[in-house]
């Protein structure tokens, strides 16, 4: 009974976090980005992802329960790696759940990191580049889309007037 508590815990976590990020996107960042501009917005909530996903890769690396399923799905995955190419992997994440990833970039280090139940954190060189690379990607991307929104909304409301 204890293992169902830690899991509860960590998904309770998860949620959490998930709640936070959606109070971000939807409420910080178009506030940041009508008072900052788009640069200083996207630096600031890149920052403030950067620390929930080192936290969240720590946190999960703690625990050391697999409550997602991300570490035995590693065995099937790395067996099924050295046949695929690159438009295999881009079918990969898609299918794996690209959108939960765009959630965290800590999930994504969590499950593409190399080998089943380490929990090495950002130990391989090459992970801790695609953790970077990923979060400005996202957050890049979701302000592209938060800019494009608050314009859309200024047009119609200067339609409306």
């Amino acid at each position: 009974m204890e293992e169902w508590k830690k899991i509860a815990r960590l998904g309770s976590i998860f949620i959490i976090n998930i709640i936070f990020k959606e109070l971000i996107d939807w409420l910080l960042n178009p506030i940041l980005m009508i008072e900052l501009g788009y640069w200083l917005s996207t630096l600031i909530t890149t920052i403030i992802y950067l620390i929930i996903g080192f936290a969240t890769v720590r946190m999960y690396d703690s625990k050391k329960i697999d409550s997602f399923g991300f570490e035995s799905s590693k065995y099937t995955r790395d067996e099924w790696d050295s046949k695929k190419n690159l438009g295999q992997l881009v079918m990969q994440i898609f299918r794996t759940g690209f959108l939960f990833y765009l959630k965290n970039a800590g999930l994504f280090v969590i499950y593409f990191r190399k080998g089943p139940y380490l929990y090495n954190g950002f130990t391989d060189k090459n992970m801790r580049r695609f953790f970077v690379i990923y979060l400005i990607f996202i957050n890049i991307l979701w302000n592209i889309l938060v800019l494009l929104g608050i314009s859309v909304f200024k047009v119609i409301f200067a339609f409306l007037k």
